[in-house]
């Protein structure tokens, strides 16, 4: 690949990153990888950056930011987030929260 191409692509995966980075932020550091893909990153885009260990897949549905401490909150809101849309913690768990 020429060198200009490699700058482009390495230039969308770093927006890809930003772009899960700030959904992840504000929600436990974990990111449903629908939304980063409604947010423009690219399916292979998202592949890519698991692939080279800059985003974990804990679920089909889920992405996980290296490094974000794991917690139970980011337990609970990963489980919320494969359910599906509109699902919630209930019960014990959400009193525990």
């Amino acid at each position: 690949m020429p060198k200009c191409h490699r700058a482009i692509a390495c230039s969308r995966v770093m927006s890809g990153l930003s772009v899960i980075n700030q959904m992840a932020s504000r929600q436990h550091g974990v990111a449903l990888a629908h939304e980063a893909h409604t947010l423009g990153v690219a399916r292979e885009q998202l592949r890519h950056l698991v692939r080279t260990g800059r985003v974990d897949r804990v679920t089909r549905r889920v992405l996980r930011v290296p490094g974000a401490p794991r917690t139970d909150l980011q337990a609970v809101l990963t489980a919320v987030l494969d359910a599906a849309p509109g699902a919630f913690a209930c019960g014990h768990t959400a009193a525990a929260l």
